[in-house]
């Protein structure tokens, strides 16, 4: 986790000014997935109760997740019912998805 931390965004050879980071993650850190699958849990198990998904047998695969969310689904309907579910996920947890 970030504790006192700062960084910095180079582009183009550019350096910017350094600024705080409060919250997060470090990417590539040992705990990185662990703590964005407890993080993300609540949603992972709407989507799962859906029921919504394609299907190996008789098992649900609608969702994929390790350090990214994949939604799996057969039909251009079944897509949007778990995007409904993301989008209302993301407003009660004021997070942003990156498509």
């Amino acid at each position: 986790m970030y504790v006192g931390q700062q960084a910095c965004v180079s582009w183009a050879g550019i350096i910017s000014d350094y600024f705080s980071v409060h919250n997060g993650v470090r990417q590539g850190d040992v705990l990185s997935p662990i703590l964005f699958c407890v993080y993300i849990d609540n949603l992972l198990q709407r989507l799962s109760r859906s029921g919504v998904g394609c299907y190996l047998g008789t098992n649900l695969a609608g969702t994929l997740a390790y350090a990214n969310i994949v939604l799996v689904c057969p039909t251009p309907s079944a897509i949007h019912k778990l995007l409904l579910i993301c989008d209302a996920f993301a407003t009660e947890y004021n997070i942003k998805f990156k498509a």
